[in-house]
């Protein structure tokens, strides 16, 4: 595979954060840029509080689930999966996430744990978000 081109947009990311870095000395534009930057810090540490908050949900969910095993002996998928998104192994973050913007995916729970951990979920992650979007 030629890494070639992966490189250049490396390089080109690089060279306007450099670009960034040298309007900071401009009159109108230089405070704008200071701004974003700490801006960029405070997305960091809010991103940094609620992946971790993403995984500690999706540890209860996962502890609280009831496996329906869609993967036979040899680890291919079953066609009889309701959907293709449960064959995959990081799934039960997967659904966590997208259950942390509001989608319940209640057809797949069989547990009442999985259902109230769900129904707590929402209220604490969408304050999260609130909270940016205030905070920002």
């Amino acid at each position: 595979a030629d890494r070639t081109p992966v490189f250049y947009g490396i390089c080109l990311f690089c060279m306007w954060l450099r670009m960034l870095h040298l309007l900071s000395v401009h009159k109108h534009l230089g405070p704008l840029v200071i701004v974003i930057r700490r801006m960029g810090k405070d997305i960091v540490t809010f991103s940094g509080v609620w992946v971790v908050l993403i995984l500690a949900f999706s540890t209860i969910m996962q502890g609280g689930m009831q496996w329906d095993n869609n993967f036979t002996t040899d680890g291919q998928c079953e066609a009889s999966a309701s959907t293709s998104m449960t064959c995959w192994r990081t799934w039960w973050i997967l659904r966590t996430y997208f259950q942390a913007f509001g989608h319940p995916f209640f057809e797949e729970m069989k547990s009442d744990t999985e259902n109230w951990v769900t129904i707590v979920m929402w209220p604490v992650m969408n304050l999260m978000l609130v909270n940016l979007l205030i905070a920002m």
